[in-house]
């Protein structure tokens, strides 16, 4: 045997957990989703719509919500990333795709984390894929797929669950295969305070 060492370096920090969240408080997120929506993609028939407000998680009913994906993006960024600012989220927005409907690949823009926390989630109702669009030298073949050697990644959550993901990462959702409705909760987070360094002509203070 080889003796060895592999590390992921400049890797992507991805995080996931369940919300604790009784039956009660779900019935009341899904009561606040039902709003306005509007097609994303120009319209386009067969894409996922979303609210017109895109500050969904600013409603007096959603902010145990809220609160909740704070607390564990702080754990997060605690116990991994080591960040020493506050963060907040500034956008949020709920998404419904029914059946045949998915989402193209996008990224988002003026954030640092993205996230998105699942209200009404089932088997074949629409994971979510990653793909880094990396520009690889060869187009190879794989005996298996790993963290190592995989440029796309498809995620299957489960209802209740939270994922947070750096929001350059481009991600789609897939298509709904159901009769169900598939919802979810997508939010943007920023850090505030102090960025960078106070002598440096590229520092800047978020509030």
């Amino acid at each position: 045997m080889i003796e060895h060492k592999v590390e992921p370096l400049f890797s992507k920090v991805f995080f996931s957990s369940l919300l604790n969240l009784n039956d009660n408080e779900m019935n009341v997120i899904r009561n606040e989703i039902d709003e306005e929506y509007e097609k994303v993609n120009n319209g386009i028939n067969d894409t996922t719509e979303i609210t017109k407000s895109k500050k969904l998680l600013e409603k007096n009913n959603l902010i145990f919500l809220k609160n909740e994906i704070l607390k564990h993006f702080y754990y997060f960024n605690e116990q991994y990333l080591k960040v020493e600012n506050d963060f907040k989220i500034t956008t949020s927005w709920a998404t419904k795709s029914l059946k045949g409907q998915r989402s193209h690949f996008h990224n988002h823009s003026n954030c640092w984390y993205s996230g998105v926390f699942y209200v009404n989630i089932e088997d074949d109702m629409g994971s979510i894929t990653f793909d880094t669009f990396a520009d690889e030298r060869f187009s190879l073949k794989k005996s298996e797929y790993n963290v190592y050697n995989s440029k796309e990644y498809t995620y299957k959550p489960i209802e209740k669950q939270m994922i947070l993901f750096p929001s350059e990462v481009y991600h789609c959702i897939n298509d709904n295969n159901t009769d169900k409705v598939r919802n979810s909760i997508a939010f943007n987070i920023i850090p505030v305070g102090d960025i960078g360094n106070k002598d440096s002509d590229s520092f800047l203070e978020i509030k």
